[in-house]
């Protein structure tokens, strides 16, 4: 078995291998109020007529 050197092929700048707008900021969450009032219902807490579960 032969030992291969780690070396990159290609060395990026900071500025390519970020990406403004992504890390960092704040989204908007559809479901934040709900979860924080305690009136978001969770999958767990579904029961519908008929259905399985264990």
């Amino acid at each position: 078995m032969s030992s291969v050197p780690a070396t990159p092929t290609r060395v990026r700048s900071p500025a390519e291998i970020q990406r403004p707008g992504v890390v960092g900021t704040n989204t908007v969450r559809a479901d934040g109020i709900p979860k924080v009032k305690g009136e978001f219902e969770y999958s767990s807490d579904m029961r519908m007529d008929g259905m399985l579960w264990g």
